[in-house]
Parts: structure tokens; sequence; C-alpha cells
């Protein structure tokens, strides 16, 4: 591009019109102005666009998605790793699943619900799919036969000491028979204490033998919470207590229910949620879609010594373990099992302590320091059980099944039946929303103080 400068004619008067080439500039100062031609063959020169530039913004995209997916990626290896290193052999157990009845399971449970209904007592019962059929009857065969054997081999083979097995009981026993405190007729720890959670919250074993464990730990958060008058409301893992405590039974049931609670104040015992919570530190790892309740076949498939005890919370919880322990201050059996104790030498201190008959010593402690664990031999009636007050053995066709454990919460009586309270280990679908009524007394009852 090129121009010519020339000055303006003197003779202002004269107005010429600009051409399309030519540009009239006037100087600012003086005010002569000038005309600038300018040659329109020529071509302005506009600045080249910078085509490297949306290369480069793909690059940096490319390069953040590329962080992101490494970052999401471990993430999720850490929260992996984690999750095998605190669930101990695998995670969540996934393996469980409901194993239906065969048509002669069927008509046999069926049997029995007709036998029951049919004598009109003081129960209802109803076809559970998810019942089982004992194993037989005979030497090592029924619950207390096995309970006995196996509780030998304990004091005999570990020589557990006569504290190990008794706890706090004769101390304990002799204090309560001594407290002058008025029954009332009808007593339920969810209307005494109704700010805890946990007496209201019915757990599920799921596909593990461990309703020893289970009610337990639930004894032991309703205690806690009882003792801070509702300040303090963990719920206590099952799955750390079964995980840790060897001797207590692991998946197969406990043949000495003191022992959960020795462990809870020898050791402690973190806080932990139910099965796929993730609430507390240990959650519990046992899945419950095998039914309520779950086949004892599928308990006796489980091995204890996969469970290794690791002393470590799951990633999304706050503490550390050993920063979530909680501890007993005193544990003791309320009644023992006269059955196991008459068998073992060793225990016969504990089988006369006081003249109190063991019902009022029950309803004493239940009534002071709140839900206790007790334990009793189911029948495979039971798992039928609807509504009304449970008689055991109610149908002659009904066999013993196993040794069990529940929470028991209260007791009462209606139209001239006493019976007791239980919150039960096999969820909301079973009985009373979870609870149910039996006139029979527990076998054996233990329970402890917290810190």
């Amino acid at each position: 591009m090129f121009y010519e400068m020339n000055e303006e004619p003197e003779n202002r008067s004269i107005h010429v019109m600009p051409s399309d080439s030519e540009v009239i500039i006037a100087s600012e100062t003086d005010g002569t102005r000038h005309k600038v031609i300018i040659n329109p063959s020529a071509r302005i020169k506009r600045p080249k666009c910078n085509h490297r530039l949306p290369f480069l913004m793909i690059s940096v995209m490319a390069l953040g998605l590329l962080l992101l997916l490494i970052i999401l990626g471990a993430t999720s290896i850490e929260t992996w790793v984690s999750s095998k290193t605190i669930d101990n052999d695998g995670g969540l157990d996934e393996e469980t699943s409901y194993i239906a009845h065969t048509d002669e399971d069927k008509d046999y449970h069926m049997a029995i619900v007709k036998d029951v209904n049919e004598r009109k007592s003081t129960w209802t019962a109803v076809y559970n799919k998810f019942a089982s059929r004992s194993k037989g009857t005979g030497f090592m065969t029924d619950p207390e036969s096995q309970k006995t054997f196996m509780l030998k081999n304990i004091v005999l083979d570990r020589n557990a000491t006569f504290t190990e097995l008794v706890g706090d009981t004769i101390d304990h026993v002799k204090e309560l028979s001594k407290i002058n405190i008025d029954l009332p007729r009808n007593f339920d720890a969810r209307e005494k204490w109704p700010f805890c959670e946990s007496i209201h919250r019915v757990p599920n074993q799921g596909g593990c033998g461990s309703c020893y464990a289970v009610a337990a730990t639930s004894v032991i958060s309703d205690r806690i919470c009882i003792k801070s008058k509702g300040k303090n409301q963990p719920f206590i893992s099952s799955q750390d207590l079964i995980s840790c405590c060897k001797d207590c039974g692991g998946c197969h049931g406990t043949v000495w229910a003191l022992l959960s609670f020795n462990h809870w104040r020898d050791h402690g015992i973190v806080s932990g949620g139910a099965y796929g919570s993730f609430e507390g530190c240990v959650p519990y790892k046992h899945s419950p879609n095998c039914g309520s309740p779950c086949s004892i076949d599928i308990y006796s498939k489980k091995d204890h010594s996969n469970m290794e005890c690791r002393k470590q919370c799951q990633p999304l919880y706050s503490k550390y373990y050993e920063d979530d322990l909680y501890k007993a201050k005193s544990v003791y059996w309320v009644k023992v099992n006269k059955v196991t104790i008459g068998n073992i030498e060793q225990l016969q201190p504990v089988s006369n302590i006081t003249d109190v008959d063991s019902e009022t010593l029950i309803k004493r402690e239940v009534l002071i320091n709140g839900p206790v664990l007790a334990c009793f031999v189911v029948y495979e009636e039971f798992q039928h059980y609807k509504s009304g007050i449970y008689e055991s053995q109610t149908s002659p066709l009904s066999k013993d099944l196993y040794g069990h454990c529940a929470k028991l919460i209260g007791w009462g009586e209606e139209n001239g039946t006493k019976y007791w309270t239980y919150m039960n280990t096999w969820g909301r679908e079973f009985g009373l929303n979870g609870f149910f009524k039996t006139s029979e007394a527990p076998e054996e009852v233990a329970a402890g103080i917290p810190f």
C-alpha cells in the first residue's frame, strides 16, 4: 500500500467531494487539511490466525482428563485395598443365599404349623420357608450334650481359669440378692429407656451362627446408652467380637456365653453397624440374604479361621481402632446353666450363691441395669412363631434344633399366662417385628457393666 499527500487548495470556499480513493485528514494543531490518495489495488495485511491454539487446548483438556482418571483410579484402588484389609476375608460376605425347601421339607414343617394351631395354644404359627430341620437326636446331637462336651474341651485343653469362666458372678449375684425393690407386673426396657436407639434396633445375624455375639453386643450397646443417660450411643460391633474372640465360637455358635463379655472387659470391642451399613469401625459382614433365620447348613460351612482379627477401622470411619474401643468394668452370670456346670467340677462354686430364685434375680438385673443376654434351646416349631406367648415344644412333632441366644428386655402377664419378652436376632421379618414372647424361663443369663 502507498499514498500521496497534497495540501488543500487555498480557496476554502470550494468543496470538492473526495473520490473513493481519497481521504481528507485535518491537522489537530492549525486545522490544515490534507488529502490522502489510497491505492485501491493495495491489500491491507491482516494478522494471521494462530492455528496452533486449538491443538494446545485439546492437549490441555486431554491431559486434565488423564489426570482425573488417574486420581479416580488411585482412590478406587485404595478404597478396595482398605476394605479388603478391614473385612479380612474378602469384604462383605455375598456367598450365602436362600436354600429352598424340598417338597418333603415343606410338608414336614407345614405339619408342625398345623399341629400347633389346631391345639389352640397361647401362640400362633405361620409357615416359614426358611426353617431348618433337626439333624437328629441322641448323644452329641442334642444342644446340651454338644455344649457340655465343647466346654470341657475349653476348660481342659486351654486350662481356662475360674475367673475366665465365671467373671464377677459371685460378687454381683450376692449384691443383686440383697437389693430390696418392688418388681412391676409388666416391664419393657423399650418403655423405660426409649431414648436408646439400640434397644429398638433389631439385628439380623444372617449367614453366621453368631446369635450369641449379635445379642451380646446389642446388650452392651444398650447398657452403654443407659449408663450415660443417652449421651453415648454406639452400636457395638458383633463382627469385631466374632473375629477377635477365638474362644467365643465364631460362626458356629458359643458354648459359654460369658466369654463374649469377658472379651469386652479384657480386650474391648469397637463400634460397628449392620451388614452393608458402613456404620462404625467394623460393620457386620455376613449377608442376611439367606432368610430369617438362615439355614443351619449355611452356618456349618463358615470357616472361623478365615475371619482374621485385624484391628483396623473401615475407611469411611473417622476414628482409629484403638481409639474406638469400649470396655467393661465387670462381667457376670445372672443365671448359670446348671446342666452344664453340673458336669464340670471347677464351676460348682457358682451353682448355689444365693437362695433368691433366678427369675427374681433376672428381673432385678434388667430393671436396674438394662437388657441381658439369655440363651435357651430352640425347637423346630419356634422358627414358625408369628404372635402370642410361645410355649416350648407345643407340638410333639417338633424336635430340638440348637441352642440359641437373644436379648431379654422384659416380662409381663396376659390372660393369666406369664411371659418373657425378647428381641431376636433374625431381623424384623420374624415374629412380632423381630421380637417374641415366651413362657419359658431362660436357661442362662449373662451381662456386664460398662465403664
